[in-house]
């Protein structure tokens, strides 16, 4: 099949192509030295993504 064939590509985005937690600590732990903010970014990047689905659940509500 020539790409001509090729109706779409899809692929996960957030989480394939994307290092949302890895960027996150390297991000704040530049942060934390450069501002002297001592956190565990680990738990930080863990918390704040944690908090992604309840957010989004409401955007949906909302957009319904």
């Amino acid at each position: 099949m020539g790409i001509s064939g090729v109706k779409a590509l899809t692929f996960d985005v957030f989480g394939t192509v994307v290092d949302w937690r890895g960027s996150i600590i390297r991000e704040g732990e530049q942060l934390g030295r450069a501002k002297g903010i001592d956190v565990d970014w680990s738990e930080f990047a863990d918390r704040w993504r944690a908090g992604y689905a309840p957010a989004m659940a409401r955007v949906r509500r909302t957009a319904a």
